[in-house]
C-alpha cells in the first residue's frame, strides 16, 4: 500500500480569511471639461484596501433569498486586522497624540463595534465594490445591495456586475 504523505501548507493557504482586498466606492457624475465634453464618472471611496473575505453563495442559499427584495450572488465578510482599519485594531493608544489616550471605560471591542456601526450607514446599497487578489488580480466587480454590521465585522450582500 502506498504511503500518503502530508503537506504542511501554511494556515493561510488552507483558509479564505483575507484572502481579497476590497475597494467599495459610490460614483458621481464627472461633468464637462472646458469644451464641453463630458468627463468620467468621479469616485468617492467609502473603503479602499480593506482585507476581506469573499464568499459565492449556492444555489440554496438563493433560494431563500428569493423572496427578499434583493438578490445577490456572494457575501464580502470585511474584519478588523491588524493593517485594517488603521489605528483601530492596533495597540491601545497607538495612533494618538502623546497627551491623548481611549477612554479607560471603552474597551478595543467597543470601538470596533462603534467604526463598524459608523462604516455600515456610510456605505450606501448601489455602491461599487472592487475586488481583486492580494496580489492585485481582479477577482470581480460588485454592486452592494444589502449591509449588515455584526459590531465584529461587516457582511455585505454583492451581486456580480
Amino acid at each position: 500500500m502506498p504511503m500518503i504523505h502530508h503537506l504542511q501548507w501554511p494556515p493561510e493557504v488552507l483558509t479564505d480569511a483575507f484572502s481579497v482586498v476590497v475597494d467599495i466606492y459610490s460614483e458621481t457624475e464627472g461633468g464637462y471639461d472646458d469644451r464641453g465634453n463630458p468627463l468620467p464618472p468621479l469616485k468617492q471611496y467609502i473603503v479602499q484596501d480593506a482585507p476581506a473575505d469573499l464568499q459565492p453563495k449556492s444555489g440554496s442559499q438563493r433560494a431563500v433569498q428569493s423572496a427578499t427584495t434583493y438578490e445577490a450572488s456572494h457575501t464580502l465578510f470585511i474584519f478588523p486586522s491588524e493593517s485594517w482599519p488603521g489605528d483601530l485594531a492596533a495597540p491601545a493608544n497607538k495612533g494618538l497624540p502623546a497627551d491623548m489616550s481611549w477612554p479607560s471605560t471603552s474597551s478595543g471591542a467597543a470601538i470596533i463595534e462603534a467604526f463598524f456601526g459608523q462604516l455600515a450607514g456610510e456605505i450606501p446599497v448601489g455602491a461599487t465594490a472592487e475586488v481583486r487578489q492580494q496580489h492585485g488580480t481582479p477577482r470581480g466587480k460588485f454592486t452592494v445591495v444589502f449591509v449588515a454590521s455584526w459590531g465584529t465585522h461587516l457582511e455585505l450582500d454583492l451581486k456580480a456586475v
